[in-house]
Order: structure tokens, then sequence, then C-alpha cells
């Protein structure tokens, strides 16, 4: 038997109760969203998708938003079901939902977990309330406290919390006791993002009228220096530039994006990356809420992504990971002699003489000790 090519999934939950002042992403507020007309448009999707896709091996399912943390818990559990009916998954498969501390009670995470859910991601950013406030969430530190272990109490083992790091008026102090209080959780997997100011979101208009300032590059610095050095020295591994695990609880999902292997996006602005006969694709769902819930098959775009395309990609998502971009995957998605000569060129040379980037027989990455440096370099590599 053809040994069947992996597949993620990712399912788009656009609604929140409020709006992060960071956030950017596809989502609106809505206090009464019509969860019934998403799973509708979501499984005609899936049945779309399962003609055009055939035999795949489903190996992650991911909920994101929004806030999903929101949806009806019988309504995951129908998602799911069709999904893995569609592509079986005889390895077992990651299942995770994001979470928000305000909306998740036990009950409602219990019967998240019969459903199929067996990863929560809890979006709890800090543990002041003071930085809580300045980017706009709606929890406190003591109920970021209480969503972590009424997660555990319903039976999830594999939980992943959330941080931001380089907040305006976030002291050293600050984020020295916010390290402290994420490791004596002891969750699975923490990521550690740094805020970053982007058109759309609250913070952009605040920025741009100069109602705060970002901190200073050395302090930006100093503190990924000291997550990475906590963490580690905590037991987790580094694997991806914002990404800490526990041996065995690196993000299967996430894993996906950054080895340039498929996934289909599904739902309101979400994204694919499909291989068709040697050929690579990428898809995007319309944005507009309301188009695709009147049409989810019928609105978006879907256009062949040529080998510098191919290329750009691989590198934007293999140099963020400690194991770097694979030889093996550059060879196969872009080719041997264009590897060869891109690997040749005078401008990967220099950067690898500086100490930028290291190269083996098996990959090329970014060392440790530049990883904060990574969209810069991918930057220099790709102009």
């Amino acid at each position: 038997m053809l040994c069947q090519k992996a597949l993620a999934l990712y399912l788009h939950w656009p609604y929140c109760t409020s709006k992060c002042r960071y956030c950017a992403f596809n989502s609106v507020v809505c206090a009464n969203p019509d969860h019934e007309t998403w799973r509708w448009a979501i499984m005609k999707e899936l049945d779309c998708e399962s003609l055009l896709l055939g035999n795949r091996r489903l190996s992650s399912i991911y909920f994101g938003g929004g806030t999903p943390s929101l949806i009806p818990a019988n309504c995951v559990s129908n998602i799911i079901d069709s999904a893995v009916g569609y592509w079986p998954s005889p390895d077992g498969i990651e299942i995770t939902l994001e979470a928000n501390p305000t909306t998740a009670d036990r009950d409602k995470l219990r019967k998240y977990l019969s459903a199929g859910v067996n990863r929560l991601s809890i979006g709890i950013q800090s543990f002041n309330d003071e930085l809580l406030h300045f980017l706009g969430r709606k929890h406190t530190a003591a109920q970021a406290n209480n969503a972590f272990y009424t997660a555990q109490k319903a039976g999830f083992k594999n939980i992943s919390i959330d941080m931001i790091f380089a907040i305006p008026g976030q002291t050293g102090s600050m984020l020295l006791d916010d390290l402290e209080m994420a490791i004596n959780l002891n969750p699975q997997h923490i990521s550690a993002y740094q805020l970053s100011i982007e058109k759309g979101a609250k913070l952009y208009t605040d920025y741009a009228f100069g109602h705060f300032d970002m901190p200073k590059e050395n302090n930006i610095i100093w503190q990924f220096d000291e997550i990475c050095r906590k963490l580690t020295s905590a037991g987790y591994k580094h694997y991806e530039v914002s990404n800490f695990a526990k041996v065995g609880y690196e993000s299967r999902h996430n894993l996906t994006y950054w080895q340039y292997q498929e996934y289909l996006g599904l739902g309101p602005g979400a994204h694919s990356r499909i291989a068709r006969s040697n050929e690579i694709f990428a898809a995007e769902r319309t944005s507009n809420i309301q188009q695709w819930l009147n049409d989810p098959i019928g609105g978006g775009r879907t256009s062949k992504l040529s080998k510098e395309n191919v290329l750009s990609e691989i590198l934007i998502m293999g140099l963020r990971t400690a194991q770097g971009a694979m030889m093996s995957t550059l060879m196969d998605k872009v080719g041997p002699q264009e590897t060869v000569n891109f690997l040749e060129s005078p401008k990967i040379k220099e950067l690898i003489k500086l100490g930028m980037l290291k190269k083996s027989s098996e990959s090329m990455l970014i060392p440790e000790q530049h990883l904060l440096k990574t969209d810069a370099i991918i930057r220099e590599i790709l102009k």
C-alpha cells in the first residue's frame, strides 16, 4: 500500500467577545455568533476538499481564531468526526483548540476533551494585570492561573500557554516574574512572542499618534536571552524562534508549516499549501466573513507557486526552527541544481562567513544566538 501524504487541517473561528489591542487577525467582536451557520460552512468546505484532495493521512487539526473556546462542544465534535472520516489517521492525531481564560469553564473543557481535542493552547500573554490591561486582554492574572488548573482538572495532559514579551512598560522584574509563574505552572509547551505592532491593530494607531514608546533594541535582546535561558534551564527545548516544549510535546501542527508540509485551511481568510502533480499551490479563502458564510467554496483564490516562491517560503519557515531549512526539502521542492546554485551564491557565503548562517549536508540554520534576528537575516537572503 502506498504511503498516504500527511495533511494538517486548520479551522478558523473568526469571533471574539472583545478585540485585543495588538490583534490584526481576521476576527470580529460578536456577542451571539451564529455557530450553526459557521459549522455548516466548514462542513461544506470539508465535503468539497475531500473530493479534491483524495486520500490523505490527517496528522493534526487546529481550531484557531478569534476565540475558538466560544464554539459549542457538539459543533467541534461534528467537525472532528467528519474530518477524520475523510482522512483517517491510524497513527493518532494531534487536535488543538485555542482557549481564552475567560471563556473556558471545566464543563466545557471536559466536553472538548470528549469530542477529541487533546491539546489546549491558552492565551495567557502575561501574569501582570497592568500589562494585560495595556494589551487589551479582558482576563486577570488570577483568571489565567485558574484557567490553566481548570484545564488540568478537566483532564488535559497537553497544555500550551502563549506569552508576550517586549511590551511597553514591561520592566525586567516583570518579565522575570512572568517567566517564573509560567515555569511554575509546568505546561508541556510555552510560546513566547515578541509584541509586534501590525497595521489594522488598535496599537498601531495608538503608536502612530505617539501614545507610547516601544522598548529599545538592547532591552528586547536582553528579554529574549532571559526567556531562552530560563526556559531551557527549566527543561524546555527551544525548537523554534518563539516556541519551547518539553521533550515530545513540540506542536505537530505548527511543525507542518515550518517543515513545509501540506496543510489545508478552512474558514474566512484561511490559507493552504497543497501539492498536486509535482506543483505546489497556495490557496486563500475570502476574508470577508459574511461572504464566506454565504458561499464558503465560491470565494478566495488559488495560485501555482514558482520555484522562487517555494524557495523563499521554505527559508522563511525553516530558518525559524532549531533544525533549520532541510536540504532534502529544498532538493525535493526546488530542484537539486537550483538548490546548489542558491547555496553557492555570494550572499549565502557572506552570511555564513559572518556567522549568521550555519550550513551542513543536512540543513542550513541560524545559530541560536542570532535567532532574534531571524526576520532580518531572511530579508537579507531574499533581497
